[in-house]
């Protein structure tokens, strides 16, 4: 089972950014994450004791190691720029018992009045649950990079295992066209950094979880990596 939860922003004095909107607000929202249930002192991940009982660390893919239980849908191309009142979706997943985490995206949706500087406004539009077993079979686009097609099946594995998703296993996928892109931006969650490039293209798929098209898959699909659709 995937959550879905949609919120529209409104900027009423517009605003520039120097980087996607979609990114800075799901950086925020894991940098509070951490700041209210990290177990150590240092705040630091990888030689911490606590970590297989620290909420950040299981929602974050084991700190952004894996692919995470929660993710924003993000384009490779987005708007940093906003005129007065101009509005745009931010569109949050949760991944299988994730759920259960909620709270985390509504209470900063809810006590959150500037990103960055810039004042918004906003209205949840959608809240609600999603199967993972509508599949898709045939020619699919890539259109955020890739690293590695493999890294689809390395997605579903960890999401059945680690969040009790019921994604199926009996997937194909083939590369057909494909070409390399990079994205110069640097990214980084709680000094974790991320560099979005890889392929894109088109690919031949049996069996492929519609859900994931805007999920995304590999390491960086909280930042809007491994997103395909259908044309």
């Amino acid at each position: 089972m995937i959550k879905k939860i949609i919120y529209e922003i409104r900027f009423p004095f517009g605003g520039y950014f120097n980087k996607p909107v979609q990114y800075l607000f799901i950086k925020d929202i894991y940098q509070r994450v951490k700041e209210q249930t990290c177990l150590n002192e240092d705040k630091k991940c990888i030689n911490c004791s606590k970590k297989d009982q620290c909420i950040y660390y299981y929602i974050s893919g084991e700190n952004f190691n894996n692919p995470a239980g929660l993710v924003i849908n993000k384009s490779f191309y987005e708007n940093k720029t906003f005129k007065p009142n101009e509005r745009i979706n931010l569109i949050f997943y949760l991944i299988g018992k994730c759920q259960i985490y909620q709270n985390f995206i509504f209470e900063y949706m809810e006590n959150t009045m500037q990103i960055y500087g810039k004042y918004f406004q906003k209205i949840k539009l959608l809240d609600r649950k999603d199967e993972e077993f509508d599949t898709y079979t045939g020619e699919i686009r890539c259109i955020t990079p890739i690293k590695d097609y493999e890294d689809v099946i390395t997605t579903i594995k960890y999401y059945n295992e680690k969040y009790q998703t019921n994604f199926d296993t009996q997937i194909d996928i083939h590369q057909k066209r494909i070409r390399k892109v990079y994205d110069e931006t640097i990214y980084a969650i709680n000094n974790r950094r991320f560099k979005l490039f890889g392929n894109t293209g088109i690919f031949e798929v049996r069996n492929y979880p519609k859900i994931l098209f805007d999920i995304g898959v590999g390491r960086e699909n909280v930042i809007g990596g491994g997103r395909f659709k259908c044309d």
